[in-house]
């Protein structure tokens, strides 16, 4: 008999030739005796949901804002808050109600667990559904086919940038959130690449230009100018909205050589 993280491996592989990219899995058999112990299992499971799969999750439920498979993240997001912050009341309130005043932690362990196999269940159905819905599964087999995190280290060498652990995940999962919702996209790696950069210098407003058209141009490629190039290349786009391509590339250049005097 399989498991259901299994069974969505399987699924996921039917409709798109790659099943889960799995680090540590998941423990659904857990033993719990203590608060810390269960606030240790919330951890584990939250990060697996959101993190591990987190990809296959969102796209999976994209489709129903009350999809089931929705409701244990937000409930594993209210407990792992309260563990980790105790001045949010409104989370504090939540799992004080949720344990109530005589935990019985290997009770409430399983019946974590089996709420994560319900939406590992849920998950399973809907991936299915995606495997026979040739529109469905070309989408997702196009989101597979991107490593957003092997985009965002080459655009991070090419600016000659480092970010912390927590912040490089924090602005992949940005990028791959907007990626998410952009539709009729004709070059994907194309504009993960400008999210990429657009979350690396905290500007959102797009270049009229590839980032690596106009860092080569200017010869800093890979270099320690590179993100100065670029927050020059934004103001210029901001004073000059109308130019495209070449003249705007003949700006930044003409703008370049002037700050480096």
């Amino acid at each position: 008999m399989t498991s259901p993280l299994e069974d969505l491996s399987q699924a996921k592989r039917l409709a798109t030739g790659s099943g889960l990219s799995l680090g540590t899995g998941v423990d659904l058999t857990p033993r719990c005796e203590s608060r810390e112990q269960f606030d240790s299992l919330v951890s584990d499971y939250s990060k697996f949901y959101r993190e591990e799969i987190g990809d296959d999750v969102a796209f999976l439920t994209a489709s129903a804002r009350d999809h089931p498979a929705r409701s244990v993240e937000k409930h594993l997001y209210r407990l792992r808050t309260a563990a980790q912050h105790s001045d949010n009341q409104e989370a504090n309130h939540y799992y004080s109600a949720h344990v109530g005043d005589a935990p019985d932690w290997q009770a409430l362990a399983a019946a974590l667990a089996q709420r994560m196999e319900d939406a590992l269940s849920a998950l399973v159905r809907e991936a299915l559904a995606v495997s026979r819905d040739p529109r469905r599964r070309a989408s997702w087999q196009a989101e597979v086919a991107l490593n957003v995190e092997a985009v965002f280290e080459s655009v991070a060498d090419d600016l000659r940038l480092g970010f912390t652990p927590a912040n490089k995940r924090r602005m992949i999962n940005q990028v791959r959130t907007r990626l998410r919702i952009t539709r009729n996209v004709s070059d994907p790696r194309a504009l993960a690449q400008e999210y990429c950069v657009q979350e690396m210098t905290a500007n959102r407003r797009p270049l009229p230009v590839p980032y690596f058209d106009l860092l080569d141009y200017l010869n800093v490629l890979g270099k320690r100018d590179a993100p100065a190039a670029i927050l020059l290349a934004h103001s210029v786009a901001t004073l000059n909205q109308s130019l495209r391509n070449g003249e705007f590339l003949e700006r930044v250049a003409e703008a370049w050589e002037t700050a480096r005097r």
